[in-house]
């Protein structure tokens, strides 16, 4: 999905104006997602890693790890909470030039097992905006996943 949202977002393909909109928002809804947990989880924590610092195992006393804990919860939420089944769908139901790309891509890598550790460093990159280039819209599925 971050493939079709890069096509329609740098107007490689012709789109419609709620494609447009649809995708650029892609991105912050992924951020708010995280975020919302986040927020909500961070100060409880804290407040309490605190209050406990003498009563916790020496692994979890410490200033991060109520972050760390947060941020895993956040991500997880993030993950199951995610509407990607909506947004494939409508993707696929496209009937515009973007559509077809979106089904094309679809086909691509529907029948390809990506291992974790690939879609965790996939992720990793295109938040550093350096996106690998098998998984990149048409590129060598295989080539990348050996790589």
């Amino acid at each position: 999905m971050d493939n079709i949202r890069g096509i329609c977002v740098n107007d490689e393909l012709p789109s419609t104006k709620e494609e447009k909109k649809t995708w650029t928002s892609y991105r912050f809804l992924k951020y708010q997602l995280f975020f919302g947990p986040f927020c909500a989880l961070f100060p409880p924590l804290y407040v309490t890693s605190r209050m406990l610092h003498e009563k916790l195992p020496r692994v979890f006393q410490g200033r991060l790890m109520p972050f760390a804990i947060s941020c895993m919860l956040a991500e997880q939420w993030a993950e199951h909470a995610y509407p990607g089944h909506d947004l494939l769908c409508n993707a696929l139901r496209a009937k515009t030039p973007l559509g077809d790309a979106a089904r094309a891509e679809w086909q691509r890598l529907a029948p390809v097992t990506i291992p974790v550790h690939t879609y965790t460093m996939y992720q990793f990159k295109m938040l550093m905006m350096d996106p690998i280039r098998g998984l990149q819209f048409g590129g060598n599925v295989q080539e990348a996943l050996i790589s």
